[in-house]
């Protein structure tokens, strides 16, 4: 064998020893795929396909049943997208809304507590009533004697200053109780003074209506004598006809006006609200009239005699014209001085009455305050003479324990956080978050929400009637007159409430004409399609689409259902269940660490909120790699 060929043999066994021990070094070597826990802001959507239909007319129905408090519209009205246009009874939620987020702010402050640990502050007061603990125990048995003498000294006055207080024999009442009688007795007196005020006034205006209204009506009989009389009709108003125009067109006004105000006071007029109501009526009534007698009286002016009416005639006309003017003017004034002086009634009542109630209430206030302090007092100062047979074997022992206690808590303070204190209280900060968003879901299904903007075409329910969930309160059709019709799964529908924002684009005119629209209409009834649950869901497009729009153009849905600003946001593929715990790894210095988390809004791109158990800067493990190959 030549030399040439022994050294090529010697090279590919050194190559083939370095090769072995390279692959012998690289096998199972493991490599992770990571990505940063970032704080976005997280959108989850619902993205569906239908196809443009035009709008009869929408159905608007609750989310829920129950007694209708409010309805804002009438048939008619024109509303504007968002308007609240019902609602059911929601004082109770309203309250058990407050409530839930006091518990959620409760929790959630309770949560950071434990996680910040004691302060400096809290240490230092635990430490202090440790050292004031220590001393009192010392000091015990010489304070014995010196507390006897001055918790029977003490106890004596306090006696003395609570049966001051609470004595009702007119000669110890305390300055305190008879401020409050007085007030009691002011109070009483200005509502029986200034409501019989009131209801004289009522009385006055009532019976001022009832009295005046034939003057009304009178002199509208008069103008209608006078406009219809054939001796006149050929003579009246020639010198200027518009005058009796005039007269015809204010007579007709003013003869719809007394029927109204006729019907009011028919009425009962009990109440001060049906007074007021009533009055508006009355007066216009006095007011129309008394515009159709002056028209009336101008014509007479423009009159002309002749033969067959003669001047005599038109004076008396004219006379009796004049004195049915004067009449409807001197009733005016009585009406109008008769609500005047209810007004003021009113005003008295409640400036006065309200003065005397807050007269009370301090009164009350400053008597229930020296009660309460001569009480404390008085109890502390029987528990001082309780205390005084017993104290001198107990308290020593009593010292010892409040120092016990004091040593107790002040360890407890300086002691760290356990890790299953920590899972309760953000256990119990999710519990509190989802009750809140339960009581929030169903106030947002108490009310019916205008869909877009349009005009209301029924109303089929009044206040305090019971509506049923799904069934039409009332309709409305939009200014635009085109809707989207999609089938929504039953694993998305519960993601959607009416009201939704929708970004649509159309087929026709590609990606980039992107339109809005809102939820109008979701079918509480399923739909199955080919063995697969669907709801029907129905779009309306917000005013001003910009583009023309035909029935049949196949449309794309994108709708926002939740959305959260400013989360930590981590890939769904990177948690994991543990022993009932969510957990995430983290990669730290080259190192796995394992951390338990917390879930909140599943958004679009398999991301997902983290409540807690992140800052959002660790870098999290998605997956890992054994040689370049993932497992």
């Amino acid at each position: 064998m030549t030399k040439k060929k022994l050294i090529i043999i010697g090279s590919l066994i050194v190559v083939a020893v370095i090769f072995f021990i390279w692959r012998a070094s690289s096998k199972n070597q493991i490599e992770y795929v990571t990505t940063k826990a970032s704080r976005i802001n997280l959108l989850q959507t619902v993205t569906e396909t239908g196809t443009i239909k035009p709008i009869q007319e929408i159905a608007l129905n609750f989310n829920g049943s129950g007694r209708i408090s409010k309805i804002f519209v009438e048939v008619g009205d024109k509303v504007s997208s968002t308007q609240v246009l019902a609602e059911l009874d929601h004082s109770d939620l309203s309250i058990k809304q407050e409530e839930a987020q006091a518990n959620v702010n409760i929790s959630r402050a309770q949560l950071d507590k434990l996680l910040a640990g004691a302060s400096a502050e809290e240490i230092a007061v635990a430490q202090a009533n440790f050292n004031e603990a220590q001393t009192a125990y010392q000091s015990a048995q010489k304070d014995l004697e010196e507390t006897k003498i001055r918790q029977a000294q003490a106890l004596a006055q306090a006696q003395a200053d609570y049966d001051s207080l609470i004595s009702n024999q007119p000669s110890s009442l305390s300055t305190a109780r008879q401020a409050v009688i007085q007030s009691q007795t002011a109070l009483d007196n200005a509502k029986k003074t200034y409501q019989n005020a009131i209801d004289n006034k009522s009385d006055a205006l009532a019976t001022t209506m009832t009295s005046k209204l034939p003057t009304v009506s009178v002199g509208l009989d008069a103008v209608n004598r006078i406009i219809n009389d054939v001796d006149i009709q050929n003579n009246l108003s020639k010198k200027n006809s518009s005058y009796l125009n005039l007269t015809n067109s204010s007579y007709a006004q003013a003869k719809l006006s007394l029927s109204n105000a006729d019907i009011a006071l028919q009425g009962e007029l009990t109440t001060i609200a049906n007074l007021n109501s009533a009055y508006k009526l009355v007066i216009k009534a006095a007011n129309d009239t008394f515009k159709s007698v002056n028209y009336c009286f101008s014509s007479l002016e423009a009159s002309i005699t002749s033969s067959n009416f003669s001047q005599a005639s038109l004076d008396a006309f004219k006379t009796t014209i004049s004195t049915h003017s004067s009449n409807l003017s001197s009733a005016i004034s009585a009406l109008q001085s008769s609500k005047q002086s209810l007004d003021d009634a009113l005003l008295a009542y409640d400036t006065n009455v309200s003065t005397a109630e807050h007269n009370l209430s301090q009164a009350k206030a400053n008597l229930d305050e020296a009660i309460t302090r001569t009480a404390n007092a008085l109890a502390n100062a029987k528990t001082g003479q309780s205390q005084q047979l017993t104290l001198a074997n107990s308290k020593v022992d009593q010292m010892q324990k409040a120092l016990n206690a004091a040593q107790a808590q002040l360890n407890k303070i300086t002691a760290p956080a356990r890790s299953e204190d920590i899972t309760l209280q953000r256990a119990q900060v999710a519990k509190a978050v989802a009750s809140l968003d339960l009581i929030k879901n169903q106030l947002i299904n108490n009310s019916i929400i205008a869909p877009t903007n349009g005009i209301i075409t029924k109303v089929n329910y009044q206040v305090g009637e019971q509506a049923s969930q799904g069934e039409a309160v009332m309709s409305m059709i939009t200014e635009n007159s085109y809707e989207i019709a999609i089938d929504v799964s039953e694993t998305d529908i519960a993601k959607l409430q009416i009201g939704n924002q929708v970004s649509i684009t159309l087929d026709a005119y590609g990606d980039d004409q992107v339109l809005t629209g809102l939820i109008s209409f979701i079918e509480p009834a399923e739909t199955v399609i080919q063995g697969v649950t669907y709801y029907k869901v129905k779009i309306t497009f917000s005013a001003g689409t910009g583009i023309e729009l035909k029935p049949g153009l196949t449309a794309t849905a994108k709708i926002v259902t939740a959305q959260k600003d400013d989360v930590i946001a981590i890939p769904q593929r990177a948690v994991s269940d543990q022993d009932g715990q969510k957990i995430v790894k983290t990669l730290v210095n080259g190192s796995v660490v394992t951390k338990v988390v917390s879930l909140g809004l599943s958004g679009d791109g398999g991301l997902v909120e983290i409540i807690s158990g992140l800052n959002g800067n660790e870098e999290i493990i998605t997956s890992t790699k054994t040689n370049g190959q993932t497992p």
